[in-house]
């Protein structure tokens, strides 16, 4: 149903409104019920091949239902995957792919169970939201009749139709790897029965990780939560078949975005975007889809998908803003070929990455190379499998493959044949033979991006400083200059051919352009740069944001003390994003001396105290991987 708004009002909305009526009057409404799992990759779901974990109510949900075996968040973490979700509009348009971001986005742009609201269905979520935007509360007000831990269907008018979340914690990243092991066992297992439990010499491990007995160890706690989440899941079913709503309602049952684990979320690989989908569609409703009962599609589905699908399966129109595929219904739409995700900043973690999968081949664009795929980051490093695998590394206890977690720089580009190397570990990019498909890759990647002018180019910093008075995709429509920084960011990581080009670069006028310049600085090899002139860049750059960037290419190339003092003076600015950055160049240090972490440790207050208002937990945590507390 995207007549009207979707296209450019080519019916009148009474005609839209005649066929709203003639599909409804052939069908009521479904109920839509969504079941979101926190954290969860397909790899570790019964119906998705796994023989050891324990899923049987998710299990007999795809038995009834439809499996999608192509399903993909369109961001690697929570709530840039969940703006996208109850938005209908992917974080690259609208500047918020940054994780836990608060930025202004259109007013036109509202989340989709709004329109759902005012046609009368009783809309609940119970009760993560995590959207992403400024106004959280006030977007949460207009969503939801109610939003809370008992927030449920069961608080609606008799008879009235609903639309209703269930987010399911007990696969998420806190339950299967952050909090403590202690914690695990007093929290998690004694929720199991006997039988449940899965010990840690039946389960497996990916090639990735390092095979010995406290690996195994905690991946058995991920197995665990994975059985205590399908039972969770099997309450919510329950309770629907007990209030006599089972028949009348459609199920969508999800991830948010790839499994909690080292290597999965936030890492842009198929790992981190991959997301079990399952749709269980009444008999009644069977003609909203061209799959029976008990099949396996594997049809493209993304998150920009769902919200356009709803509101066409519910007899809404589609706002115009709304780019996604409706893939169910009487005006479901033609296949997708491929998918396009981003991953952006993670709490204190800078980093850009772009994903495209197509057919059998993933790409990913790495944009930071410089950063390992496990550089600092406080909320994974808490996890003591994270802890592990450092201490593995630091012994020299892991393979190639194992080392390539902690290994920077990365490859610029990776490809690979989700075939035939599910885990991702046989980089194509150099392989003569796959030239052809890795120039398709980069097309499609370009393509996507420059179609939505990818507001992720922009650091942090500026995109705050943007949205101080203007809404984002407001201002890029006449000020961004997209193409530019794209060609500047293409130069990252190409080799010497481009280091002349990039030292020119400094004379242009424009910071964002410098900026990313000195990324690509950052990727050349030290023997082909030339110190004297790079110290000389430092010296008469004036924008903090890009001179932090040189400091790190002397602090990283050159080991330069100068550099490593300034950026320390730089973690007391008073910019909240650009102390971050101080910090983060220095967390991922090895070895930084006595007297700068004693310097930090004098100034710990101080830093923290400024930044109250913004960035108050990233700075805080970026501070203390440094200090050790």
């Amino acid at each position: 149903m995207k007549i009207g708004l979707k296209y450019c009002y080519l019916l009148s909305y009474s005609l839209f409104a005649l066929l709203v009526s003639s599909y409804n009057s052939q069908a009521q409404q479904p109920n839509i019920l969504w079941i979101t799992i926190e954290d969860t990759s397909p790899e570790y779901i019964g119906c998705y091949g796994n023989t050891i974990v324990s899923t049987p109510h998710i299990d007999a949900l795809a038995k009834e239902g439809i499996r999608f075996t192509n399903a993909f968040s369109t961001n690697t973490v929570c709530a840039p995957s969940r703006h996208c979700l109850i938005t209908g509009v992917r974080t690259a348009e609208n500047g918020t792919g940054n994780h836990r971001s608060y930025y202004h986005i259109d007013s036109q742009v509202m989340g989709f169970p709004t329109y759902l609201k005012n046609s009368g269905f009783y809309t609940s979520n119970n009760n993560k939201t995590d959207y992403n935007i400024s106004n959280e509360q006030t977007f949460k007000l207009q969503n939801w009749h109610e939003s809370s831990h008992k927030a449920g269907y069961w608080n609606r008018a008799i008879n009235q139709r609903f639309f209703s979340v269930f987010n399911i914690f007990t696969s998420h990243q806190s339950r299967t790897m952050t909090e403590s092991y202690a914690w695990y066992e007093k929290n998690i297992l004694p929720l199991l029965k006997e039988e449940q439990i899965i010990k840690a010499q039946d389960v497996d491990l990916p090639p990735f990780y390092h095979d010995s007995d406290s690996m195994r160890k905690h991946m058995a706690r991920l197995y665990n939560c994975m059985n205590l989440t399908d039972l969770e899941v099997g309450k919510v079913i329950s309770r629907l078949k007990k209030e006599g709503q089972w028949e009348n309602t459609i199920i969508f049952l999800f991830g948010d975005h790839g499994q909690g684990m080292p290597n999965f979320k936030t890492h842009s690989s198929r790992l981190g975007y991959q997301v079990p989908f399952i749709v269980r569609i009444p008999q009644k409703y069977q003609q909203l889809s061209s799959h029976r009962p008990g099949s396996t599609s594997d049809e493209l589905i993304t998150f920009e998908d769902l919200a356009p699908t709803v509101l066409s399966i519910t007899g809404q129109a589609i706002p115009a803003y709304m780019k996604g595929r409706i893939f169910m219904g009487k005006f479901a739409e033609e296949r997708k070929d491929y998918f396009w995700g981003n991953r952006d900043n993670t709490d204190e973690v800078i980093d850009m990455a772009r994903t495209v999968i197509a057919g059998d081949f993933v790409y990913t664009r790495n944009y930071y190379p410089h950063w390992s795929v496990l550089q600092r980051h406080h909320y994974f490093d808490k996890g003591e499998i994270v802890q592990q695998i450092r201490a593995d590394f630091k012994g020299n206890n892991l393979n190639e493959n194992q080392q390539a977690l902690l290994t920077a720089p990365r490859s610029t580009e990776e490809m690979y044949d989700r075939k035939s190397d599910r885990w991702e570990t046989m980089n194509l990019v150099n392989e003569k033979s796959y030239q052809d498909m890795l120039q398709k890759m980069r097309g499609l990647n370009k393509q996507k991006m420059t179609a939505y002018q990818d507001l992720g180019l922009l650091p942090e910093a500026v995109i705050a400083q943007i949205n101080q008075s203007n809404i984002l995709t407001s201002w890029k429509v006449h000020e961004y200059k997209f193409q530019n920084y794209l060609e500047i960011a293409e130069m990252v990581g190409r080799g010497p051919s481009f280091l002349n080009q990039q030292y020119r670069l400094f004379n242009n006028q424009d910071s964002v352009a410098r900026y990313w310049a000195a990324i690509g600085l950052r990727n050349q090899k030290t023997e082909v740069m030339d110190q004297n002139k790079v110290e000389k860049i430092f010296e008469s750059e004036k924008s903090i944001l890009v001179k932090i960037e040189i400091a790190a290419i002397l602090l990283y190339h050159y080991h330069s003390e100068m550099a490593m003092k300034w950026l320390a003076q730089q973690a007391l600015h008073r910019n909240a994003y650009l102390s971050r950055q101080a910090l983060m160049q220095l967390a991922n240090y090895p070895n930084l001396p006595k007297n700068i972490i004693s310097l930090l440790k004098e100034n710990k207050n101080k830093i923290i105290q400024q930044h109250q208002k913004e960035l108050s937990y990233e700075v805080k945590v970026a501070l203390n991987a440094i200090i050790l507390e």
